[in-house]
């Protein structure tokens, strides 16, 4: 009885615990399908992850792939197949490494050793980064179906969720175009720098602050510095604060429309000295007109400077003298018109002193003349007195004669009367005549009293009658 008790109650524990056990299970079930159902669209979700992943990669124009530790391809783009392994499908490098497909090409042209030789020279890149485990640039380049291809490689490690490293994932863009392009600007730069260290001016290379990029032989020499310790300054500590200004709006004032500017300032020299530049700036901008830098060339114009300052002194000098010598010439000229003056003055003076001189030279010949007549008046007054007396006498006897013969020859005749009348008339004008000079020659004083103007004018004819008369006859 007891035994078959115990056995029932085992079958009820065990009962109990199969009934567990299936819930267990169906847990389990639906716990199953909801991690099948998250599965599956996690799985949905990193397929469309990886489709995308995969479309980025094969759009762009870059190189990228991936490698295994044994160096084996585990992904790559469309730009890799098609421009370096020559591959259409994406899928056919995964397991293979370079060297399987430099070889495939290699095989497929035997006769031209240039068809592919991409790698050849290049260093392993990939053990260097796995080794390094540090991401890494790298230059790689060859020939690729027979054209020359530059790669500029960037590879880092691959690294797992656990850290761990389980490969190297790379990138590389196609440059062989701005390889062959530095490769002619170094070429350039090389002529350039060895025109440039050549040239005895000073050349450089600054930025719009005014820190040098560049300087030639001839700029270190002339500043007694060297390259190192000038690329990289400002120019501008080499020049008088108070010239820095100028120069800064000189150089600043540039523009793509005016690129060139020719202007002189001082500089400092090591050894304190001051002297005279003159530089030739030329702006450099890139495609959109943005300024990058400036390319300048610097002569010493010290000498000329120096002549200049000395032509400018000199200039001043006699621009002085010139204004002293005027101002003196000027003193001069007015002196000497004030005794022009003087002169025009004096000879003035002179001339009317000479026509006074002239006037009274006249008047005093006049005047001697009318002395010289009156000496000679005076003569003849003395000389016409003593006549006057001599012949007053005859006169008077001759008077006496006709008023003698008038009595004598008393006629009728009238002819006789008119005759003796004509004589008595004669004489007696005569003996009036004879007083008259004697009145003139005489000394009496002179007085003043009233006369008939007709008296004076018949006496003066009769002095002058007998010349009249005369004048008339002939």
């Amino acid at each position: 009885m007891n035994n078959h008790a115990t056995t029932k109650e085992q079958l009820v524990e065990e009962v109990k615990s199969l009934r567990n056990r299936i819930a267990e299970l169906e847990n389990m079930e639906d716990e199953y399908r909801t991690i099948t159902e998250a599965l599956t669209k996690s799985e949905r979700r990193y397929r469309d992850l990886y489709c995308m992943v995969r479309l980025m990669c094969d759009n762009v124009p870059d190189l990228i792939w991936a490698k295994d530790l044994e160096k084996r391809f585990i992904f790559t783009n469309k730009a890799i197949c098609e421009k370096l392994l020559n591959v259409k499908n994406t899928d056919k490098p995964i397991g293979k490494t370079d060297m399987y497909f430099a070889e495939r090409e290699r095989d497929s042209h035997p006769g031209n050793p240039d068809w592919h030789t991409f790698g050849e020279i290049c260093r392993d890149s990939d053990s260097v980064v796995m080794k390094s485990r540090e991401s890494k640039r790298f230059d790689e380049f060859g020939n690729v179906k027979g054209q020359f291809l530059y790669l500029d490689v960037y590879k880092a490690p691959f690294w797992n969720d656990e850290g761990e490293m389980i490969g190297t994932v790379g990138c590389g863009r196609v440059v062989t175009r701005e390889r062959k392009i530095e490769e002619e600007l170094k070429k350039s730069e090389k002529r350039y720098r060895a025109i440039v260290e050549d040239q005895t001016e000073l050349i450089c290379r600054f930025l719009p602050d005014g820190t040098l990029t560049f300087v030639n032989d001839a700029y270190c020499r002339y500043f007694d510095m060297k390259q190192k310790d000038l690329i990289g300054q400002s120019f501008m500590t080499l020049i008088p604060e108070e010239d820095r200004d100028a120069v800064f709006q000189q150089f600043n004032s540039l523009s793509p429309e005016n690129r060139v500017a020719t202007y002189e300032h001082r500089v400092i020299m090591p050894n304190g000295d001051i002297r005279w530049m003159r530089w030739t700036d030329q702006a450099i901008y890139d495609d959109r007109n943005r300024r990058i830098d400036y390319q300048s060339v610097g002569w010493d114009i010290t000498e000329r400077k120096n002549m200049e300052e000395e032509l400018q002194k000199a200039k001043t000098e006699l621009e002085q003298q010139v204004k002293d010598r005027t101002a003196e010439l000027s003193l001069k000229n007015k002196q000497l018109v004030r005794e022009i003056d003087e002169r025009r003055q004096a000879q003035k003076d002179l001339q009317e002193a000479f026509s006074s001189l002239a006037a009274a030279h006249k008047d005093l010949k006049e005047a001697q003349l009318q002395v010289i007549q009156a000496a000679k008046m005076k003569s003849v007054g003395i000389l016409a007195a003593g006549i006057a007396h001599e012949v007053k006498n005859p006169l008077a006897t001759i008077l006496m004669g006709i008023e003698y013969m008038s009595d004598l020859f008393y006629s009728d005749d009238e002819n006789v009367k008119h005759v003796l009348r004509d004589m008595e008339e004669a004489v007696t004008r005569a003996d009036t005549m004879v007083r008259g000079l004697l009145d003139f020659s005489s000394k009496n004083d002179v007085e003043f009293e009233e006369s008939q103007l007709n008296d004076i004018v018949i006496r003066s004819i009769k002095l002058v009658k007998h010349e009249m008369e005369k004048k008339i006859s002939d």
